[in-house]
């Protein structure tokens, strides 16, 4: 199996070498694609997330399920607010951030990313993008994750910045006022 994060990397030194007018106004040209792909990703991470409500934590229905997976459809995947806030048919408001990080030196994320899990962590705590605060929320912050390295990351991050974020098992108890983290595989 190839490495395709150090397949990119040596990629983009190589082509650090060549930087010729014409190539440069080929990226340009491609730059929008990386847009669509970012736009894709982050489609399919509220979709797989939707999947874990329904099959590991158990707490949506299957017709809940339809809806979501109808609701992640129809929003754009850059649109303000949370990337998934839904209310189940039983009342039971669940909001959650997505994120699909790589971290940028193997088992620690860079400044950029922690700032960003930081203020969404802590924008979840305080449910400061939901405009529905009519009823008690689940949340949680969720990684797709290809590999076991954002999960490292985000434990180390965890540790020194003390989240207080509950880590995600099988059979837990969920309440609301707590934020569950949540590491998912395509």
């Amino acid at each position: 199996m190839f490495n395709v994060k150090k397949d990119i990397i040596k990629s983009l030194k190589y082509l650090e070498t060549i930087m010729e007018e014409d190539f440069i106004k080929s990226l340009i040209l491609a730059k929008p694609l990386l847009a669509s792909i970012d736009s894709i990703i982050a489609r399919y991470s509220c979709i797989r997330f939707a999947k874990f409500l329904l099959e590991e934590a158990k707490i949506i229905t299957r017709s809940d399920y339809v809806r979501l997976i109808k609701q992640i459809k129809q929003t754009s995947p850059n649109a303000k607010g949370y990337d998934i806030d839904f209310v189940t048919k039983s009342n039971t408001h669940i909001i959650a951030e997505l994120k699909c990080y790589t971290p940028v030196d193997g088992n620690e994320f860079g400044g950029a990313q922690k700032t960003a899990i930081i203020r969404d962590i802590s924008g979840l705590k305080t449910l400061s993008k939901t405009k529905n605060k009519t009823c008690a929320s689940l949340t949680f912050f969720a990684m797709l994750c290809i590999d076991k390295g954002p999960s490292k990351a985000f434990h180390s991050l965890n540790r020194s910045k003390t989240l207080n974020v509950v880590y995600f098992k099988k059979g837990i108890s969920l309440k609301t006022g707590s934020v569950y983290s949540v590491f998912l595989e395509p």
